[in-house]
């Protein structure tokens, strides 16, 4: 089984604290929004290997 996506909301204005967790901690890597989403906030991150 292979997990295509998952989403985990955050409170507003803590991107920096999922950067801290998900791309230092976990080792994922942050991948730029679409524009039109970047502007709601948040951040997408991928895990090594993943498409």
């Amino acid at each position: 089984m292979r997990i295509h996506h998952v989403q985990v909301g955050m409170p507003s204005g803590r991107e920096d604290e999922a950067r801290t967790f998900y791309a230092d901690g976990l080792g994922l890597t942050e991948v730029p929004k679409p524009a039109e989403l970047a502007k709601r906030g948040g951040a997408w991150f991928r895990s090594p290997g993943g498409a």
